[in-house]
């Protein structure tokens, strides 16, 4: 499979999300959804998040791969939706992916960092052979492809796609000193940020965009992500990975996911491969 194709392929639906999207958010209303265990802190979702789901699921359907399909708010696709996919799919040893909003309460909030992402797991390895995130509001699209690099598109139309250079990042160049005060850190992870000097930063609000500070703008040295569901840190392990950094589990394990995208214990991520292993691996 060419994977680069595959993505750009994605394209038009992405472009017809971000104009949904962007049409809608000055008047959407939010509603909470039933959290799906304890540690659940943002249960937001709006008709927007379904609509973009089923722009997406459309769009794979016509292109007629043999793959899974896996999304946030599975649960509330159309049943006659869902009855198209082929029965083989299920068997695939591959799976699509999807948070078809992620940052539901930066959009209804009228930010600009909610953003759409997923990727492409190999189910019988746990490693992601594709992923993407865009950003609909700046137009925004990155691709990471399993040993082929990371590719970013700007613009309405979203051009031609240029490869990212590890030397072309603000977060490579400058190694900066600061880690976000994500939700559900453990008391271990703040005992490693003061052994290592490093400073606590705000809590992000989106997966998605802590990923463009992370890598991009040069903002976080490490992101360490508890309790996260797969879709949530799938898309930016490979993007990591693919730019000389790492991603780990909580054993020190180069990061692998289930199908199913459960929660995961931890995720650590770093442009600096030693500064992740060692978050993941660090203990009181």
């Amino acid at each position: 499979m060419d994977w680069f194709e595959f993505l750009h392929n994605l394209k038009q639906p992405l472009d017809q999300a971000a104009r949904l999207a962007l049409s809608m958010q000055a008047e959407i209303q939010g509603k909470n959804k039933n959290p799906d265990a304890p540690e659940q802190m943002s249960t937001a979702v709006t008709t927007v998040d379904l609509l973009v789901q089923d722009i997406i699921f459309l769009h794979l359907l016509h292109t007629k791969m043999q793959f899974d399909f896996y999304s946030e708010e599975l649960a509330s696709l159309p049943p006659e939706m869902a009855e198209q996919l082929d029965p083989r799919q299920k068997n695939s040893n591959l799976i699509f992916f999807l948070d078809p909003i992620d940052g539901t309460e930066e959009y209804i909030a009228q930010g600009t960092k909610f953003s759409v992402m997923g990727g492409i797991l190999d189910k019988c390895t746990g490693k992601v052979l594709c992923s993407f995130v865009f950003f609909p509001k700046s137009y925004v699209y990155m691709i990471a492809i399993r040993g082929r690099g990371v590719f970013m598109s700007e613009g309405i139309g979203l051009p031609q796609f240029r490869k990212i250079q590890r030397s072309d990042l603000l977060s490579a160049n400058e190694t900066p000193r600061v880690a976000p005060d994500y939700k559900r850190m453990a008391p271990q992870d703040f005992a490693f940020l003061t052994e290592k000097g490093l400073e606590l930063g705000e809590e992000p609000k989106h997966a998605g965009g802590a990923l463009m500070d992370l890598v991009f703008h040069g903002m976080y040295s490490l992101i360490i992500m508890r309790k996260f569901h797969g879709h949530d840190t799938a898309p930016a392990s490979l993007f990591v990975e693919e730019l000389g950094g790492g991603a780990f589990d909580e054993n020190g394990w180069p990061i692998i996911f289930p199908a199913d995208m459960r929660r995961m214990p931890v995720v650590t991520f770093s442009l600096n491969r030693e500064l992740a292993l060692s978050a993941a691996t660090f203990r009181e």
